[in-house]
């Protein structure tokens, strides 16, 4: 019930990694769970074959300051969804700020209503909802393809990197590194209460639900 394991995580010492020392941190960039970015598709007006697309980003036609790179570009929207854009945390206020003038109806107001409120953007990010991306969305009523791709991208937060702690030695094993890593998830009983609290602010609209679900995963803790 208490949802705890460890595992151990052994991969190859290559290139600037054969430096690694005893004690040391290794930072991970974490992948979201696939079925995150399938369920983020048809939120944007996409579909699994748009995964294979090469996406850049550029200047607005008329604009000479060069174009800010919220990731490295050239890249594929798999990539970009998967390894850049963080999908198991609700959108932060700056995304909704960006966001909000572009938005339709009771979604429109609902975040301005959540922008306004402390308290309610404390308890869509709180651990007792665990709300992902597109849960999120979901729960505003967005329709398919109310947010453009390019909107999302631009103002997703990045995934950060985790740090681990190296368990391995490298007098004893100079071409591995090995992590011991906990494994975690928990339960959220809770979750729809947060959200029924939300709906009763006007920060969501008033039929708004979770999917059913009791225990959250994280990506890599």
């Amino acid at each position: 019930d208490a949802g705890l394991a460890t595992a151990e995580v052994e991969m190859e010492a290559t290139g600037s990694l054969k430096a690694y020392g005893l004690g040391g941190t290794l930072s991970l960039v974490p992948e979201n769970d696939p079925d995150d970015v399938t369920a983020m598709l048809p939120l944007l007006g996409l579909t699994p074959s748009d995964l294979d697309r090469s996406i850049t980003f550029v200047a607005a036609e008329g604009n000479n300051m060069k174009a800010k790179q919220p990731f490295p570009t050239p890249c594929t929207l798999r990539t970009a969804l998967i390894c850049y854009c963080d999908l198991g945390k609700p959108p932060n206020k700056k995304m909704l700020q960006a966001l909000q003038p572009k938005l339709q109806g009771d979604a429109h107001s609902c975040v301005e209503r959540l922008l306004a409120n402390a308290e309610a953007l404390k308890l869509l990010h709180s651990p007792a909802l665990c709300c992902k991306m597109h849960e999120f969305w979901a729960l505003l009523g967005i329709a398919t393809g109310s947010i453009s791709a390019n909107d999302f991208l631009l103002t997703c937060p990045r995934q950060k990197p985790r740090e681990f702690t190296i368990a391995s030695s490298p007098k004893a094993t100079p071409d591995r590194i090995t992590l011991c890593v906990s494994m975690t998830s928990q339960q959220v009983l809770e979750a729809h209460d947060v959200v029924q609290q939300l709906c009763e602010s006007g920060c969501l609209p008033k039929d708004a639900a979770l999917p059913n679900r009791d225990r959250f995963f994280g990506m890599c803790s």
